[in-house]
C-alpha cells in the first residue's frame, strides 16, 4: 500500500471540513464530485489529521437511513 499524499481531492475535503465542520458522502459527491470520500479520509487520518466518524440514522417512509459524519477532532 502506497503513503497518502495530498492530493487535491484531500484538500478539498480537508477545506470543506474546515469550512462546514462536518462532511458526508453526499457532501463530498454533491458539492466535491468526490465518489470516494471513506478513501479520501483514510488518507488524510494517514497524513496525521485526526478525524472522528460519527454515525447517523433516521426513519425515512418507514425504512432506516444510515450514514457516517466525519469531523476533524
Amino acid at each position: 500500500m502506497k503513503n497518502p499524499t495530498m492530493t487535491q481531492q484531500n484538500a478539498d475535503v480537508l477545506d470543506f471540513m474546515q469550512r462546514n465542520g462536518v462532511i458526508t458522502t453526499m457532501d463530498a459527491f454533491d458539492k466535491l464530485k468526490i465518489t470516494r470520500l471513506s478513501a479520501r479520509i483514510w488518507d488524510l487520518r494517514h497524513l496525521g489529521f485526526e478525524i472522528i466518524g460519527t454515525d447517523k440514522s433516521r426513519k425515512e417512509n418507514g425504512h432506516v437511513i444510515r450514514w457516517r459524519e466525519y469531523r476533524l477532532a
